[in-house]
């Protein structure tokens, strides 16, 4: 399973109106009060998550300040972690971006031949695939799951769940036998022809 960047930059539209007239000015008006501050929220990504995605806290500090706009008010990293601080549109901007992600992971792991099933926990904590053995030489399943895995992930830290975890189970369409099992970032998950043997009894 291979690792990507994936930060999305979030898109805006400016847009500013000028008018004019030829009429005598009329009375000075009372001038403008100073617009109310936009409501930012912050979100940590603890260094586990950034180790698991690959990633160095400055690469992402400087994903979410870079660009013509950039993707949060401000990022900053803390000890290996990265504390960014978003608006409420920037977060929800965020949110829809990983919810479209897993979903279009999911469609593509639902799509191979190797894959019987895959299902996301309702909480965000569990991902389960249901395969045949070729699985394991399914290198775009590979990048499917961990990518799924990937996107529970953001939405849990997105969602204030700094202890965020998903449990990924890969099960034998044929027998039921679970082939392997572990909660991620905490333990490793591997598979391989002979574990596949081994967990189906050479079924």
């Amino acid at each position: 399973m291979t690792s990507r960047r994936a930060f999305v930059l979030l898109s805006a539209a400016l847009c500013a109106g000028l008018c004019s007239c030829s009429t005598p000015p009329a009375a000075e008006p009372a001038a403008d009060l100073d617009p109310p501050e936009e409501a930012t929220v912050h979100v940590l990504f603890p260094e586990t998550f950034l180790a698991f995605c690959g990633l160095e806290a400055d690469e992402v500090v400087e994903d979410f300040r870079g660009g013509d706009i950039p993707a949060a008010v401000d990022a900053v990293e803390q000890d290996g972690a990265v504390l960014l601080t978003l608006t409420d549109d920037q977060l929800l901007e965020q949110v829809a971006t990983w919810e479209d992600e897993i979903e279009e992971r999911l469609d593509s792991l639902r799509s191979s031949q190797s894959v019987i099933s895959a299902e996301v926990g309702d909480d965000l904590r569990s991902v389960r695939v249901t395969a045949l053995p070729s699985l394991v030489d399914d290198t775009q399943a590979g990048v499917d799951i961990y990518m799924i895995i990937g996107g529970c992930g953001y939405l849990q830290i997105f969602d204030g769940r700094q202890d965020w975890s998903v449990e990924l189970a890969i099960v034998d369409s044929d027998t039921g036998a679970e082939v392997a099992c572990g909660t991620l970032p905490e333990e490793g998950v591997t598979i391989s022809a002979e574990i596949w043997e081994q967990a189906t009894g050479g079924a």
